[in-house]
């Protein structure tokens, strides 16, 4: 048996995703913020996690679109992927939001001809 976070319920997905947020937000300090705004970046920071966390949601979206192996399934996955995002934006989760976003505009989910007319 294989499982796929994509088969889950959205809503089911944007609250978990904007609880795993709200953890790595708040473990943000003022100062580790103030340094990476001024370029002290820190290998491993809080910072940083949240920028890896967007890099792997960024990366599940044109994983899961592009992996799906009929066009049916791709048109499917995309519009799935597009309504968790608005979700993440009616539940105020911005950067969730934009990070699906990113992975729906993404140059290698564009060029799928079929995915354009949607």
């Amino acid at each position: 048996f294989t499982f796929s976070l994509i088969e889950l319920d959205n809503e089911e997905i944007a609250q978990q995703l904007t609880i795993a947020e709200v953890k790595l937000f708040e473990l943000v300090t003022q100062r580790e913020l103030m340094n990476y705004v001024w370029g002290a970046k820190e290998k491993i920071s809080a910072v940083q996690n949240i920028l890896n966390h967007n890099s792997k949601i960024t990366r599940w979206v044109i994983t899961s679109i592009l992996q799906a192996p009929s066009i049916k399934e791709k048109v499917f996955y995309y519009k799935k992927l597009y309504r968790l995002a608005k979700r993440l934006f009616d539940l105020k989760n911005y950067n969730a939001c934009g990070t699906i976003i990113e992975g729906l505009i993404d140059i290698s989910v564009q060029s799928i001809q079929e995915l354009r007319e949607v």
